[in-house]
């Protein structure tokens, strides 16, 4: 409407609001008045926009949302990447003076926790990186390691030292609690379920059931595998409530706009969730990225599915159930460096 800062950032509000690049849930989460406050003072010293997004960890290890390795980068997390872009380039509409995407990648702050090898973390790293070089996107979309900044805050031994307080605060006091249990079920759903329940048959029973429902031949296995997930539950926890309590990400990054795929009160939420919990799905042949969207694998039983692989590595691509047609020929060059096969 004019060309003051204070449009400016009315107009960057509603770009993150817009469900096509942002989230409308960022109305709620977001008051306008608030933010505009907040980054009015960086359009005056006509500062780069710096988004922080903790995530990319590495491939969900569920056995029932992906068929395939920690390591592997499909379509889910090529189109989220793009989306990053996308909302960078929009961006550049109303505030001239540029934004940046930063992707503090957790995998090897969890891995541990999620029983996930080291080198697939390290692998999926890797790939997300080139994935992002390949698409020449690299002005836009930065990539770092956020165990790295842990470390690097705990030379001391003070973060190692409240991690370890929150913890034994959640054994003592917390762990009979509704709220904790739910989180225990939570990390029975995220636990390396592929590895660790490889040797046997009745999965679902042992991750969803209660004990009260389960098999008595199931009843060694579901109390082991649950105690596992106590102990994910816990220092899971204890991470992000030290990431929370210390404010370490801002302190890092102090003038920072904190988003997030959970959408949550004072972080703004991006248009693609969960990219890495599930297998990139397209019920037609993708032309757009809209087209991509991330399911778990379990979901597709009911449909005749295709697996597309990448022409090089012959790594997973996305899921279909429309036969190859080659009148959407051109749809293998959205990236040109390395098409697909179905």
């Amino acid at each position: 409407k004019d060309d003051s800062y204070t449009e400016m950032a009315r107009c960057i509000y509603g770009l993150l609001c817009n469900p096509q690049i942002g989230s409308s849930k960022n109305a709620t989460n977001n008051d306008k008045d608030t933010f505009i406050n907040r980054v009015l003072p960086l359009l005056e010293q006509k500062k780069r926009l710096l988004f922080i997004l903790p995530g990319f960890p590495f491939k969900d290890q569920n056995r029932f949302r992906v068929p395939y390795d920690a390591s592997c980068v499909d379509f889910s997390e090529i189109s989220f990447l793009i989306r990053l872009h996308n909302l960078i380039q929009a961006l550049y509409q109303v505030h001239p003076f540029g934004a940046e995407a930063l992707v503090l990648s957790d995998g090897r702050l969890y891995q541990d926790i999620f029983y996930i090898d080291s080198k697939d973390v390290e692998d999926y790293q890797w790939r997300l990186h080139d994935f992002r070089n390949k698409l020449n996107i690299q002005g836009d979309v930065s990539i770092i390691d956020l165990k790295d900044l842990i470390e690097r805050a705990d030379e001391s031994g003070e973060v190692s030292k409240i991690i370890e307080c929150i913890e034994e605060v959640i054994s003592n006091r917390f762990k009979r609690e509704d709220f904790f249990q739910g989180l225990v079920q939570g990390m029975k759903w995220n636990l390396n379920s592929r590895k660790l329940l490889e040797d046997y048959c009745d999965v679902w029973s042992i991750i969803r059931c209660s004990r009260n429902d389960i098999k008595e031949d199931l009843l060694v296995a579901w109390d082991w595998y649950h105690k596992l997930a106590e102990e994910a539950a816990t220092k899971y926890a204890a991470t992000n409530l030290m990431l929370k309590w210390t404010n370490l990400l801002q302190k890092f990054f102090p003038e920072s706009i904190r988003c997030t795929v959970h959408p949550k009160e004072n972080q703004f939420a991006l248009a693609m969730n969960y990219a890495w919990n599930g297998v990139a799905w397209s019920g037609k042949w993708p032309g757009n990225i809209k087209d991509i969207s991330t399911v778990p694998f379990y979901t597709l039983e009911e449909q005749k599915i295709k697996l597309v692989r990448f022409r090089s590595n012959h790594y997973p691509c996305f899921f279909t159930e429309e036969p190859y047609d080659q009148v959407l020929d051109y749809a293998k060059n959205v990236l040109k460096a390395d098409g697909w096969n179905v």
